[in-house]
């Protein structure tokens, strides 16, 4: 084997060994992030909220993070700072010390204000070096990644259930060490890699002959689109992690501990739906694989409100697994529309998720005070059809060469 090869070989594990960190951060980032919402019911009976309170913590934290993520996206594109990945870990790990602590409602929202800006700093630069470790698998790496954060919101409720419910409140400081764990882990996947200016390398956005449906051909069209459609995704998604534990309770007799079980199930479905999509969008196309993941999302969505146990959990869980199928799909197509500027993408969708997200959750828990918990997952029943807009998307993949 020549020395060439040799060189080429260990950059490639190199490669793979940083991703595999890149991944593994975004599953202790994400985990500190779903303690926050899977304690809502703890919370709930300690600090005696309304749902409207609730509400407000998601749009504290999610709004936080969403006017940061594209700003510091930007500056990430202009210039790289490996350190920006171990400052969002322990402005987290602030967030969590908090939350444990939090003995008033002013508190929370102090709690939930730094976990939005831990994940505001981590995510743009987290994601831009994903897209670039992942080499020419541009999808299949950008659901691994989501795989990770996936992961994280799933052992939320888990951990929850099993540590936060039995020993109180308190017990969430303990998280701290997750914080620890993702700083020094952060530093140590990116020690070489420089601070300099960095110009996003990816490959061209490629329409395969025949396949330019679509009268929505510029950029920025299809940018207004992608939005439109993660604003129905992430609005869907928001109200079954606020609230579908209240509402197994209200309305199925479901206690809390088995509450978190089945969100968990949930987020385990968000989980695979992302892997899956990401792999297919490789193969398909970014546009077909969001067209499918939100029509075949909406038999299931409306059908839940209206079922018994075990039909509505079913119902739920496949709906996320679809549904979720399509944000790997909609972050690489809108890379690939603005390839110069991948942190500054990144912040914008994954801000546009956080904060359409804050302010559903607002909305909702204004709404369940009003009406009820079942009224809000009526009506957030109908979001997934908004996959009518996808047939304006031109279908697209990275271009194999």
């Amino acid at each position: 084997m020549s020395s060439q090869t040799t060189v080429s070989v260990r950059r490639h594990d190199e490669g793979q060994l940083r991703f595999s960190g890149i991944a593994t951060s975004h599953f202790l980032n994400d985990l500190m992030q779903a303690l926050l919402i899977a304690s809502y019911p703890l919370l709930r009976t300690e600090l005696s909220l309304d749902f409207l309170q609730i509400g407000m913590l998601s749009l504290t934290y999610q709004v936080t993070a969403s006017v940061l993520q594209p700003i510091v996206g930007a500056l990430t594109d202009r210039r790289a700072q490996r350190w920006s990945l171990a400052f969002g870990m322990a402005l987290s790990g602030v967030g969590i010390l908090m939350l444990g602590l939090a003995g008033s409602y002013i508190h929370l929202l102090i709690s939930s204000l730094f976990l939005g800006l831990g994940s505001a700093v981590f995510h743009p630069e987290a994601a831009r070096l994903a897209r670039k470790w992942a080499r020419e698998k541009v999808g299949l790496g950008q659901s691994l990644f989501q795989l990770g954060g996936s992961l994280g919101t799933m052992a939320g409720p888990l951990l929850t259930a099993a540590i936060v419910l039995p020993y109180g409140q308190g017990s969430i400081t303990w998280f701290l060490l997750v914080a620890l764990i993702g700083v020094f882990l952060t530093v140590w996947i990116t020690a070489a890699e420089p601070d300099q200016i960095t110009h996003a390398a990816t490959r061209p956005f490629r329409v395969p002959a025949g396949q330019q449906t679509s009268s929505v051909a510029h950029p920025a069209g299809q940018l207004a689109l992608l939005f439109a459609l993660v604003c129905a995704k992430y609005i869907y998604i928001v109200c079954f992690s606020s609230f579908l534990v209240f509402y197994l309770e209200a309305a199925l007799g479901f206690p809390a501990s088995k509450g978190l079980i089945v969100l968990f199930g949930f987020h385990a479905a968000v989980a695979g739906g992302g892997l899956i999509g990401g792999a297919f969008s490789d193969r398909l196309g970014t546009a077909r694989v969001i067209a499918f993941s939100f029509w075949g999302a909406a038999p299931f969505a409306l059908a839940f409100p209206y079922l018994g146990q075990v039909g509505a959990i079913v119902a739920a869980i496949t709906a996320a697994a679809v549904i979720a199928s399509a944000f790997p799909a909609i972050i690489v197509h809108a890379q690939s529309l603005v390839p110069a500027r991948i942190g500054m993408i990144s912040g914008l969708f994954y801000g546009t998720a956080f904060g359409v997200g804050g302010l559903a959750s607002a909305v909702f828990g204004w709404l369940a005070d009003a009406t009820s918990v079942h009224a809000i997952f009526v009506w957030s029943a109908w979001l997934p059809l908004a996959g009518v807009l996808t047939v304006l998307l031109r279908n697209s993949r990275p271009d194999a060469g």
